[in-house]
């Protein structure tokens, strides 16, 4: 492999590893509408001009997050794929379109909080009210829906991993529990943190070499 290639690679780890810890960073950071919130408690508080700034800041934060996300995804589809002998799979190509819509969701996500906070921040005289409550649970649906095709996309990822060897077996299993708890959890706090765990993880393995798990995997047991 030559330096660009690896060049290549380590980006794609490092993105990785960036963009899943910036996601936890504005997931502990975003003040958006909660469970126990009521309206007048959310109008209240995005009367300030710092929690209006803090909001616009998670948006960009969080749309950052999603392009860093999105080229970790891409490398991994390039490790995944070099590792099906027979070219993509049913599990690559799963996940590659639900990575796409993971990052999508993310950055429709971060819209709607920079339409929530952005008015509020940049036109005089703006206040919140009713419409401000609104695009901010459909920020709060927008990550729900996100951690969707997030866990699809680590679900297939690990799964297409576990026949070709392309990430080490820890990894592998680590992807199957992260997927399947993000899909009952993610209307909650708490498991949207495996993706971060997920993509930091997986990210270690993408600054190796390329071919060290494959290898181990398929090396022949010497008489």
């Amino acid at each position: 492999m030559n330096a660009r290639s690896r060049t290549i690679g380590k980006s794609h780890g490092v993105a990785g590893i960036v963009g899943g810890v910036l996601f936890f960073a504005m997931l502990m950071s975003a003040q958006l509408p909660g469970g126990n919130t009521t309206p007048s408690q959310v109008i209240d508080y995005f009367g300030t001009r710092s929690h209006q700034l803090s909001a616009v800041m998670t948006a960009y934060g969080l749309a950052l997050a999603a392009f860093l996300l999105a080229w970790f995804f891409i490398g991994l589809y390039r490790r995944t794929r070099e590792a099906e002998p027979d070219g993509p799979t049913t599990s690559t190509t799963l996940a590659s379109i639900a990575g796409i819509a993971t990052v999508g969701s993310l950055l429709f996500a971060s819209a709607s909080i920079v339409a929530m906070g952005g008015p509020l921040v940049f036109e005089s005289g703006a206040k919140a009210d009713a419409g401000t409550v609104a695009i901010g649970w459909l920020a709060i649906s927008l990550l729900v829906i996100a951690m969707l095709p997030a866990a699809v996309t680590i679900f297939a990822v690990s799964v297409g991993a576990l026949r070709s060897g392309a990430l080490p077996r820890w990894n592998v299993w680590l992807g199957l529990v992260s997927a399947v708890l993000l899909v009952p959890g993610s209307i909650v706090l708490s498991p949207m943190v495996l993706l971060t765990v997920w993509s930091v993880s997986t990210s270690i393995t993408l600054l190796r070499p390329v071919g060290v798990a494959t290898v181990r995997a398929t090396r022949p047991v010497a008489a």
